[in-house]
């Protein structure tokens, strides 16, 4: 099963992998608390995440 842990901006794909999880995207700094919170309720713990697969950077000036 593959989770998405994210909103109605950004996408987080938690991907189940053999040893842990892989995950494709991380979202934005100010939304980390609710990753955090959406990961607690996927029962995933964050050391379980073995793999970050970032698909786009933004940059801000």
């Amino acid at each position: 099963m593959i989770y998405n842990l994210g909103n109605r901006v950004v996408n987080n794909y938690m991907i189940p992998l053999e040893n842990g999880y892989m995950l494709i995207d991380t979202g934005y700094a100010d939304g980390f608390r609710r990753f955090q919170k959406k990961l607690q309720k996927a029962k995933i713990d964050p050391k379980e995440i073995k793999y970050v697969f970032l698909t786009f950077i933004l940059k801000y000036e």
